[in-house]
């Protein structure tokens, strides 16, 4: 059996991919480093004329390669090593069934009750009140943003979780500024922050499961039912944090671009049409998405 892969460009592609259904068929030595990786390895890409592809770990250690501490790609399939965050994730699962944080504590803190203590000192509630606020925050409610003395620039704008304000209540917010002011932009900046605790939130109370194991379309339906999340945002998270294969984002500018140069239909619409139709691109559209963002005419 050959050391060497016989394809190491197409090798290349799918390191670049940092998919993991790759990690086992080979290893990426890089001659800058001395270091092999797996192909899905989290580290910056090496420069292609710095890397070569062996069958395994044996072949990358014989040429004199050691392993990487990051991907572990000497690591057996199904062990700890080879896929530590999920390992890790199912032992704190089955700690926190045990009991373990009633025993032992929350990290850093003696009790429960001094956690809670610390978390009235600096948020002015424990978080079981906490969690009563954001369970009465389904109410909803609408925040009117007025500048003093100047126009009305965005009433009924959910920017509420970034207002210390009682929920189901309209209030306010009244933003002391000079002229000009750009009372979209800052509108659009909480919205954003909104969005990002709304998100963190839903994991922190379990209305959204980001774990390694999770399933993917019931991910994407939790994330497109939190506001402000739209497809590009779902379809990027589960490409990106979940390595779905079969993700693309037609409205995206710089693939509607290359779409553009290479003669493709490059309207949102028409392009998404295309890739759903088109065979060769699925179920593998991500990889398509990608040289679409790498393309340069």
């Amino acid at each position: 059996m050959a050391m060497v892969i016989d394809d190491p460009d197409l090798c290349y592609q799918a390191a670049a991919t940092r998919d993991a259904r790759f990690d086992g068929r080979f290893v990426m030595g890089v001659t800058s480093t001395g270091i092999y990786c797996r192909p899905s390895c989290p580290a910056v890409l090496p420069k292609r004329a710095n890397v070569r592809f062996y069958v395994g770990a044996a072949a990358a250690r014989a040429e004199g390669f050691r392993a990487c501490l990051r991907c572990y790609p000497d690591a057996s399939p199904g062990s700890p090593d080879w896929n530590v965050r999920a390992d890790l994730a199912a032992r704190a699962v089955r700690a926190i069934a045990d009991g373990e944080v009633d025993r032992a504590g929350v990290a850093g803190f003696g009790s429960l009750r001094q956690f809670n203590d610390s978390m009235r000192a600096a948020f002015g509630r424990t978080p079981t009140e906490l969690r009563t606020r954001r369970a009465r925050s389904a109410a909803g409610g609408s925040v009117g943003a007025r500048t003093v003395g100047g126009p009305d620039i965005g009433a009924d704008m959910d920017v509420g979780a970034d207002i210390d304000a009682s929920f189901g209540e309209t209030i306010e917010l009244r933003l002391a500024v000079r002229q000009p002011f750009d009372g979209a932009d800052v509108l659009a900046f909480l919205a954003r922050r909104a969005v990002l605790r709304a998100v963190a939130e839903a994991v922190a109370d379990g209305h959204l499961d980001l774990t390694p194991g999770a399933d993917r379309e019931t991910v994407r339906a939790e994330l497109l039912a939190l506001p402000g999340i739209g497809p590009w945002t779902a379809a990027y998270v589960l490409m990106r944090g979940f390595g779905s294969p079969d993700e693309f984002l037609p409205g995206d500018a710089a693939v509607r671009n290359a779409a553009r140069a290479l003669g493709l239909p490059h309207a949102s619409s028409a392009l998404a049409t295309h890739a759903d139709a088109w065979r060769p691109w699925r179920p593998w559209r991500s990889y398509a998405l990608h040289r679409l963002w790498r393309y340069q005419p």
